[in-house]
């Protein structure tokens, strides 16, 4: 995992990205970021414990690429091509994905919680023990993926389709299912917990 470098801004304390000495807000120069973020991401490449949070990316090809151990937390992606990548141990929790498509993606053990992921592609995607809790997932399909394990619990979903899934050990807040079509999919694997009055499920 990525070592915790703190942005060298007083009193910010979020973390440094990549190679610099400030986290993304306080960068002096947006397009050095950038420029950097485009040679070090493309198709194929492969990053590992890389502190990338609070990244914005728009219009980039980073299909077939291996990300392992890294940190997008607060990351802004959209219509970024994720086709085909491998994830492992990634957080991208408080984030926002849109018109991104991670179709044939194989992401195992990542943070999605409290991001939101709008007119987002997970076609034929494997999905196992990742975390949504939280997310706002709108307008995005799911459908013929392998959801082993993930957790959906207290996500809102609007026009989600997540048909012909495998939903073994996958778990959702009693009545998420009236809000995502799940036809095919083996929803009697799946685990429905109801909210406890504080609205936290246990």
């Amino acid at each position: 995992m990525f070592v915790f470098r703190p942005c060298s801004v007083g009193g910010c304390g979020k973390p440094a990205v990549g190679p610099f000495d400030t986290c993304a807000a306080h960068d002096r120069d947006p397009n050095r970021l950038q420029a950097w973020l485009r040679e070090t991401l493309g198709p194929g490449r492969s990053i590992a414990d890389l502190c990338l949070a609070g990244i914005s990316l728009a219009d980039i090809d980073m299909s077939g690429m291996q990300i392992v151990g890294c940190e997008l937390s607060g990351a802004k992606l959209e219509k970024v091509n994720l086709q085909g990548t491998r994830w492992q141990h990634v957080f991208i929790d408080d984030g926002s994905l849109t018109r991104c498509d991670f179709s044939g993606a194989d992401i195992r053990s990542s943070v999605f919680s409290g991001s939101i992921v709008e007119e987002c592609l997970f076609l034929e995607s494997d999905l196992v023990m990742c975390n949504f809790l939280g997310a706002r997932c709108h307008d995005s399909r799911f459908d013929h993926s392998n959801l082993y394990g993930s957790r959906f619990l207290g996500a809102r979903f609007q026009s989600v389709s997540m048909k012909d899934c495998n939903l073994t050990r996958a778990y959702f807040t009693a009545g998420q299912e009236a809000a995502v079509d799940l036809r095919s999919s083996n929803t009697n694997e799946a685990v429905f917990i109801t909210e406890t009055a504080s609205g936290c499920a246990p």
